[in-house]
């Protein structure tokens, strides 16, 4: 990346930390922007990814438009494109991505929620008893305080892994004869135990077979957008 490519993506990246550093959960953060297959995404869910964009959409318009300023990026169009509107579609496209997972893992039992504002409530305890423990002389594995973005990412995973597990046992289980297949198509045979790789070859299976069920999941979402709104969640 060149030097003035570079400079726009930490000019993008720095404001959004401003961006971050300041915000709090309020009111306006609740407001419903859009739905995915019913469930609710909030104001604070849609700039929680956007923030994550801008960078890309930054590196985005300096590629193609050799926009170099980022500071007066969100406010125009270059050739027809509106880095603003890419920016809200590129993070509702991350969103639906990771709520047909969460809905998912809310239908088998794995979370009880697939709701932003209340794993960032959870976070705010997580953090305000990590802060409590190192007040009293205490330690605490891991950084004092989580971010928004490390927290999120640390719980979704988890989830994930967990929910791999659970459908493995369940709805992506192989029978053993399906297992030998397997075993046979990847040319293991007389090379390894089949007893010894059952394990690897199921959670094989999971991971493809859940990656493509997936994306199946992303392109069938009803998604709803509330434009009144969503077009007013600020990116500057």
């Amino acid at each position: 990346m060149g030097g003035a490519a570079a400079r726009m993506v930490r000019q993008a990246l720095w404001a959004a930390l401003v961006l971050f550093a300041g915000s709090a959960l309020g009111a306006a953060d609740a407001v419903t922007v859009a739905t995915v297959d019913d469930e609710e995404v909030s104001a604070a869910e849609l700039r929680h990814w956007m923030l994550l964009e801008r960078a890309a959409v930054a590196r985005y318009f300096f590629r193609e438009h050799g926009v170099r300023d980022a500071g007066d990026l969100w406010r125009r169009e270059f050739g027809g494109e509106s880095p603003a509107k890419m920016l809200r579609e590129r993070a509702l496209r991350e969103i639906v991505r990771i709520k047909v997972q969460q809905l998912l893992a809310r239908e088998k039992g794995i979370v009880d929620t697939a709701n932003f504002l209340e794993i960032m409530k959870a976070r705010a305890e997580v953090n305000r008893t990590r802060r409590e423990r190192i007040e009293r002389g205490g330690g605490v594995y891991g950084p004092p305080a989580f971010t928004p973005r490390v927290y999120f990412d640390h719980v979704f995973d988890r989830m994930v892994e967990d929910l791999k597990a659970h459908l493995s046992e369940t709805d992506f289980k192989l029978s053993d004869a399906e297992l030998m297949d397997r075993f046979r198509d990847q040319g293991l045979e007389g090379v390894r135990v089949f007893e010894q790789v059952l394990g690897a070859l199921q959670m094989q299976y999971v991971d493809e077979t859940y990656d493509r069920w997936v994306e199946r999941r992303v392109e069938t979402a009803v998604v709803r957008i509330h434009d009144n709104v969503f077009d007013r969640v600020a990116v500057w």
